[in-house]
């Protein structure tokens, strides 16, 4: 199970301190929060105004990477927060493309097997 990252000091940590990896479409950044008692992984999603105008777009690649986390979610470590970036361009891609490469950059942080 996952949920969302809100807290905004630990984003920001996430932001200073974090490890990236990055897909043509996707930056990930993460980092282990164990001294936060965390029992779950938490998630946010941010798409910039400048990456994609309209709102109704910025929300359809939020709603589909929480759908995409809520099924890989169960198999991520605890104790781990991750903030995902979308480029340009990530609006244009079918689901199943977003879900490979957020699938890939969980691979390359070695957060899912």
């Amino acid at each position: 199970m996952s949920h969302q990252l809100t807290k905004r000091d630990l984003i920001e940590r996430v932001l200073k301190l974090g490890q990236s990896y990055f897909t043509d479409n996707i930056q990930l950044r993460y980092l282990n929060v164990k001294e936060d008692g965390l029992l779950l992984p938490l998630f946010a999603f941010v798409v910039s105004a400048k990456t994609e105008k309209l709102a109704v777009n910025r929300n359809l690649l939020k709603r589909r990477g929480r759908h995409i986390l809520r099924d890989i979610g169960k198999s991520i470590g605890h104790n781990v927060a991750c903030v995902f970036f979308f480029k340009k361009g990530a609006v244009q891609l079918k689901f199943e493309e977003l879900r490979w490469q957020i699938v890939l950059l969980l691979k390359k942080a070695k957060l899912i097997g």
